[in-house]
């Protein structure tokens, strides 16, 4: 009885650990376990990433806001949460829960050393009710205005949920056939409106027409498989963006070398030369929010700061936040 009991008592208090921190999560900061800045170069300093932790033990890992994320599993023991993959258990990562409340979480993610190295990460979260609760509508927001009705613009606070089976990204091009090996690029706009209802695919830029057909009839099947954004409380209508790229080995291969190259030389503190590399791939792959970023922070790093800016504001202009944070020091 005795050991029955104590079997009980450590799943009740596992579920409760797992029940405390159920929800999505979205990292606001990160800094090293002494709590000294990441360098500018390091892109998890500023990107978007959030944790939703479910009660079965699943875990969803999303660098971008409409997707759900990579799945993996989760336990937790005491303060410790580990992570693992799902199809064959093997560890990822230990975080050490430091704080939390219903609003915010505090993770130190450990480094090679376990918990006890300077190389330990430490996340700052934030709920994303909290996150979503906070945003405030500017012009730049808004889509279109019609009577009553206003359009807004998706971004990470205000959002649609596709709640299907799937990634909406796999879904949409279920069927496809194994594209040739070329540069091409699919990009369409659509509304999901304040019923939680798909309409209005706009193909702005097509591949081909069997390609816009697949595209199309996907799009139709899903069209209810939705959650409207709310805003302020209310639900309101949303313009979604879908964008496929395919690229070529002679754009790609240069893409990564140049990339590498340039990443390379920055963790040697060689500024100029990074900027060189950062260069060349950006001309193979001009609107690449990665390498525009890593362009940014080395023009800034050379005091170029009109130009850093203007990679930033190219990084806004393609619908990313990355290094949004960087702009007020560098476009005044």
């Amino acid at each position: 009885m005795r050991n029955f009991l104590l079997a009980l008592s450590f799943l009740l208090y596992h579920t409760l650990c797992i029940g405390q921190i159920a929800g999505s999560w979205i990292k606001t900061r990160v800094v090293f376990s002494n709590n000294t800045e990441l360098p500018e170069d390091m892109e998890l300093k500023y990107s978007y990433a959030r944790y939703t932790f479910e009660r079965d033990g699943n875990l969803y890992i999303s660098m971008k806001y409409d997707s759900k994320g990579t799945a993996v599993k989760y336990v937790t023991d005491n303060n410790v949460l580990t992570t693992s993959l799902k199809e064959t258990g093997m560890p990822l990562n230990c975080y050490k829960i430091e704080e939390y409340n219903d609003s915010s979480l505090v993770l130190l993610q450990s480094g090679r050393s376990g918990f006890d190295g300077n190389d330990c990460l430490r996340l700052f979260l934030t709920s994303e009710k909290k996150y979503t609760s906070s945003f405030t509508a500017t012009m730049n927001d808004i889509f279109s205005i019609k009577g009553p009705d206003t359009i807004f613009v998706a971004n990470d606070r205000l959002f649609p949920r596709y709640k299907g089976k799937g990634e909406l990204f796999d879904v949409l091009k279920s069927g496809m056939p194994e594209q040739q090996s070329a540069d091409m690029r699919f990009l369409a706009t659509y509304v999901v409106d304040k019923n939680g209802l798909a309409d209005s695919l706009h193909i702005i830029e097509g591949i081909s027409k069997d390609f816009n057909r697949i595209i199309l009839k996907n799009f139709n099947k899903i069209r209810k498989n939705w959650t409207p954004a709310l805003y302020r409380g209310r639900p309101v209508a949303v313009l979604m963006t879908q964008e496929y790229r395919y690229f070529s080995s002679e754009t790609m291969l240069p893409v990564f070398d140049f990339g590498k190259k340039g990443k390379d030389a920055i963790h040697e503190g060689d500024y100029g030369k990074a900027l060189y590399y950062f260069d060349l791939a950006i001309k193979k792959y001009p609107d690449n929010v990665e390498l525009l970023y890593q362009r940014a922070v080395c023009r800034g790093y050379l005091g170029n700061n009109d130009a850093a800016c203007a990679d930033l504001e190219k990084i806004k202009e393609l619908g990313s936040n990355l290094g949004k944070e960087l702009q007020g020091r560098f476009c005044k």
